[in-house]
């Protein structure tokens, strides 16, 4: 008999947003550029990596020995290779036993179909939400800067004041100590 057998890998792909350069330049409407941290390869605090990591499932025909029925499963019947007198055991199940190499290696096929839609598809969602969170943080950074900007001017704006204050009053008493040691 030939059962889908099960295997995989960790594929590297080369990322499509920044082209593994790590970092995107940002250009705003108004002209400014800065580049920021590609949000699409970033993994939690390991910062960007210019790469995807994606583990693949790689299912390929496999010579199968039924020793024994371990039980039933949605409606399928599971069988194992391992001896009766075993305590542990993995199972497959009757939807992926086959008489024919063929036929075997013609559900692998489609189950490594459905594995690289759904990787696909992840991926998608990923890049849609990474973009979503670069565009948050170019709007929360831009507001931060406006607002330092204005309490910059605002500071300084006192100290002009400050200066025109002591200015009116004349000298100080800190000041005339100063021209005394002098």
């Amino acid at each position: 008999m030939w059962a889908v057998g099960t295997g995989g890998y960790e594929r590297h792909i080369t990322c499509p947003e920044c082209l593994g350069e790590k970092t995107l330049t940002v250009i705003q409407k108004n002209g400014e550029s800065f580049e920021v941290e590609c949000a699409c390869c970033r993994r939690g605090y390991e910062g960007s990596l210019g790469v995807i990591k994606q583990y693949v499932q790689d299912y390929r025909p496999e010579r199968f020995v039924c020793n024994r029925v371990t039980g039933f499963s949605r409606g399928l019947v599971q069988y194992s290779e391992a001896p009766l007198d075993a305590t542990c055991y993995s199972y497959k199940n009757s939807d992926n036993l086959f008489r024919d190499k063929t036929e075997c290696q013609a559900k692998c096929e489609e189950l490594n179909a459905e594995d690289e839609r759904r990787r696909e598809e992840q991926f998608y969602h990923h890049r849609i939400g990474s973009r979503r969170d670069l565009a948050w943080s170019v709007h929360y950074w831009n507001g931060k800067i406006r607002k330092c900007r204005e309490e910059l001017a605002r500071y300084e704006k006192r100290l002009v004041e400050c200066k025109e204050r002591r200015a009116a009053k004349g000298p100080v008493a800190a000041d005339k100590k100063a021209e005394e040691i002098t």
